[in-house]
């Protein structure tokens, strides 16, 4: 089976500080919180999508896949149970 992947690349319409902003307001790009008896992961998508990109050109499973360090799947590697929300944001320039 072909796979095609497409990445977002370089843009000047995406800002290079735009992690750093979140950061800076949110907190961790990758976290866990508790609400009641659940954890809930939450996720830097875009990192976790070109670190597949990685695992993939690698041609390594999923499951044998270290994750790279301070990665997003070394992140949800380590966390043993829990709720995974993913939001993909799509944006386009016009």
């Amino acid at each position: 089976m072909r796979h095609l992947f497409i990445r977002l690349g370089k843009s000047r319409a995406f800002s290079s500080q735009a992690r750093q902003r979140y950061q800076a307001n949110f907190g961790p790009a990758n976290d866990r919180i508790s609400i009641g008896n659940h954890t809930v992961l939450l996720l830097d998508s875009p990192s976790l999508v070109e670190e597949d990109y990685t695992r993939n050109a690698a041609d390594v499973d999923y499951d044998q896949w270290p994750g790279l360090a301070g990665g997003t799947i070394q992140f949800v590697k380590d966390v043993t149970k829990g709720v995974v929300f993913i939001q993909l944001s799509v944006h386009s320039v016009c």
